[in-house]
């Protein structure tokens, strides 16, 4: 029999085991009851019959001597411990009480009748040239050759008993098939050949040819028993029914029914059994509750006239070429060295043993092999070149992946799904279009639309293979890590290297992720974000028109992309916020932030906006957080502790508590790690700005003023703002003071009270009546 494995796509209009398969095995048996009756009948009648003629049926010997006579060329040889009655009034021969028969093809054992009914007109009565057995209290055993059939006999009967013709010609089988039974009953008028144990609970009737055997049982109420017919139909009854065969390359195969019913169609070489039944090989086994119908692979041998008994004899099971079955079906394989253990559950299933195609469905059907399994409502197929497809309304799963501490335990986690799974072996991806949810420990996953996913082989590959025509192809198997994913719809992912500690978030409608290059892709449609979050920190991007961007280079570095850019950094007091549009690049080694024009940057210390390209140099973290935050993604280290440096080329703005900083050319800020107690601008150590540089405020009295020159420098420790150029420019409320040449400047202290100096000075008074009138106030 070739391996009925365990893994599996076919629709469920392909699966014949259910109703129909059912309707047609109930057909057949109540179609053979009549004949069945009618051959128990043949064997009362015979006993009524031998009664009549000898007074008694004699009784069996206590010690009978159950070896087989020897065969004399290719006649057929018989012998019986009470002898044989040949009784012509019904044209019936009988053997009495321990029969044992040789002839090429057949040896049997029968404890108590073998009785072989001829035509009624093979008989002329009162020439019968076949004479009584020895009375029965002879102690001499009866031998003789079975009685050939007269020239009329064969006749009529020859196109009766020959079996059907076959274009290739089968080898007769080593070994004669041996029969073991109480009572055996062979009409030659309807060919028909009949076999039962006896009545007693336990008793046994054996079919047996080299390693090949059927065993029936019988028990309360069920005679174990065989008929079979002329077109090679058999029924098979009993309360206990084992077969075993070995197939082609030797390997064992059996078949066990406790329900006490089988039947075998010829012309189609199936074999069904109702009720329970188990069916084993040399590396998995299937059972199922209601019906199991096998198509056996049987060498047929041509059928000659003088064979005995050709139902039997004429044919030999070589293996298994398909198989069906309905009711709490279970198919287990064992595992070996290059395959885990696996185990497919359903309520119908087909299996195609040229091909090893299978199919099974029902609403709890579960494919589980290792520590992996899938489960569906609906439909599980196992394709001959590997591929696995499921399909029903729900779909899950329980699946592991390695941990990030490689000597841990891997991972058990669950997903689910809808609509269909497929595993396309040719590529090694699995494919759901409708989405998907997975969780476990260390990630949770969520995608909308699409996702391929393409696996990754063991870390020993040992990818298997089908060894021959027949086997199931669980390529799966070979495969416990993910290479690849893409996923579509609506993607949202979390995602920890450790228990209880801050992971990673991704949120995106699509995402390309190439585990083995530690590269990666998310977009998001117009008006979404793509978003990437980590312990404080937040980088994301979201379009007006067309889609945005996140694009992770496998030396970690970021790109996004969008007309709204967001970054979010972690601070000691605040965190730092920065927004532009265009794009956004982090430069990971560096820890360079770039952000395209129109960017905007809000700190503890101030806000810093640009006309231009914005350049953020970050502070590196502490080095003992610096690892990875996934583990296959070792340069993706989003380490950093607040801003370390602010550049900008084309001019913009700064912001502190106190001021307003304006400029047309470069502003440089450098930022403090820390921000010491006192230090009057917070984290900015120093900073410069240049070209048209104007400076707004208030000084401690809450007058405004302004500032304006080609150079403004601010040192954070004194709070200090110093103005420098060929001419600058001191504005309050009532005054507006410009110096110039060498020396020009105005320094503006932390509290923005401001003074001017230069070599030349001019001062020009604005609403002067005001002032008097303030001064006036001021004096009473």
């Amino acid at each position: 029999m070739k391996p009925l494995s365990a893994v599996l796509i076919l629709s469920a209009s392909t699966l014949h085991c259910g109703a129909e398969g059912i309707d047609f095995l109930e057909k057949a048996i109540q179609e053979r009851q009549a004949t069945l009756q009618f051959m128990q009948n043949n064997r009362q009648g015979a006993d009524d019959a031998i009664k009549a003629l000898i007074g008694e049926i004699p009784a069996a010997p206590e010690n009978p001597d159950t070896t087989l006579p020897e065969q004399q060329g290719t006649e057929t040889v018989a012998v019986a411990d009470s002898g044989m009655l040949f009784d012509s009034d019904n044209s019936r021969l009988a053997y009495i009480n321990n029969v044992r028969v040789t002839d090429m093809r057949l040896h049997m054992r029968c404890r108590d009748r073998l009785y072989i009914q001829f035509p009624q007109k093979t008989i002329d009565k009162g020439k019968s040239s076949v004479k009584p057995t020895a009375r029965p209290d002879s102690e001499e055993n009866t031998t003789t050759a079975a009685p050939e059939p007269t020239s009329e006999v064969e006749a009529e009967t020859s196109s009766a008993t020959a079996a059907p013709s076959t274009e290739t010609s089968a080898t007769t089988p080593a070994q004669p098939l041996l029969i073991e039974a109480a009572t055996t009953i062979v009409n030659a008028a309807r060919n028909l050949a009949y076999v039962e144990a006896g009545t007693d609970n336990g008793d046994t009737l054996q079919f047996v040819r080299e390693e090949n055997r059927m065993t029936l049982t019988s028990g309360s109420g069920t005679l174990a028993s065989v008929l079979a017919d002329t077109n090679g139909d058999i029924l098979i009854t009993g309360a206990v029914i084992d077969i075993k065969w070995t197939d082609k390359e030797g390997k064992p195969c059996t078949v066990r029914n406790e329900n006490g019913c089988a039947y075998y169609h010829g012309e189609s070489h199936k074999l069904y059994f109702r009720g329970p039944t188990d069916l084993a090989t040399s590396d998995s086994t299937l059972h199922s509750e209601e019906l199991l119908t096998i198509t056996l692979d049987v060498e047929e041998s041509p059928e000659k006239k003088s064979s005995f008994m050709p139902q039997f004899t004429g044919i030999r099971v070589l293996g298994v070429i398909g198989a069906t079955a309905s009711g709490k079906v279970k198919v287990c394989r064992q595992a070996d060295d290059d395959k885990p253990a696996s185990e497919i559950l359903g309520d119908k299933l087909t299996y195609d043993g040229t091909t090893g195609d299978t199919t099974i469905s029902g609403p709890s059907t579960t494919l589980t092999y290792g520590q992996q399994k899938l489960s569906t409502d609906g439909l599980l197929h196992l394709a001959e070149n590997g591929d696995i497809t499921l399909r029903g309304e729900t779909i899950n799963g329980i699946y592991n992946r390695p941990a990030p501490d490689k000597a841990a335990a891997p991972l058990v986690g669950t997903f689910t799904t809808s609509g269909e799974i497929t595993f396309t072996a040719a590529t090694h991806t699995v494919t759901l279009p409708n989405g998907l949810q997975a969780q476990d420990e260390l990630s949770n996953i969520r995608a909308g639309g699409r996702v391929d996913i393409l696996l990754q082989a063991a870390a020993t590959p040992k990818v298997p293979e089908r060894e021959k025509t027949g086997m199931l192809n669980l390529a799966i198997a070979g495969y416990d890590d993910i290479a690849e994913v893409r996923a579509t719809g609506g993607l949202e992912v979390h995602y920890t290297d450790t228990i209880n500690e801050p992971g990673l978030t991704l949120i995106a409608d699509d995402a390309h992720l190439n585990f083995l290059t530690a590269e990666a892709t998310f977009t998001s449609e117009a008006g979404k974000e793509t978003d990437v979050r980590h312990n404080g920190h937040r980088l994301s991007a979201a379009a007006d028109e067309g889609r945005s961007t996140l694009y992770l280079a496998p030396n970690g570095d970021i790109t996004m992309k969008g007309d709204k850019v967001l970054a979010i950094l972690p601070g000691k007091k605040v965190p730092t916020k920065a927004t532009c549009s265009d794009y956004l690049t982090l430069i990971r080694e560096s820890g360079k932030l770039e952000m395209g024009p129109g960017s905007r940057m809000t700190s503890e210390s101030g806000i810093l906006t640009s006309r231009g390209v914005l350049h953020l140099t970050l502070a590196p973290g502490p080095a003992a957080k610096n690892k990875p935050l996934i583990e296959r993604y070792p340069h993706l280290v989003f380490n950093y502790d607040g801003l370390k440096h602010a550049d900008t080329a084309k001019g913009g703005t700064m912001q502190t508590a106190r001021a307003s900083i304006q400029c047309t050319g470069p502003i440089h800020v450098d930022m403090l790690p820390d921000s010491p107690s006192g230090h009057e601008l917070g984290g900015i150590r120093a900073a410069t700005a240049m070209g048209n540089v104007a400076i707004a405020g208030k000084d401690n009295t809450g007058r405004l003023m302004r500032a304006m020159g080609d150079k403004l420098t601010i040192d954070g420790a004194s709070g200090n703002k110093v103005l420098t150029g060929s001419s600058v420019v001191l504005q309050d409320a009532y005054n507006t003071h410009t110096a110039s040449g060498k020396g020009a400047m105005v320094v503006v202290d932390k509290k923005n009270n401001a003074r001017i100096s230069g070599e030349k000075h001019n001062t020009a008074a604005t609403r002067i009546h005001e002032q008097i009138e303030q001064n006036k106030t001021k004096k009473q």
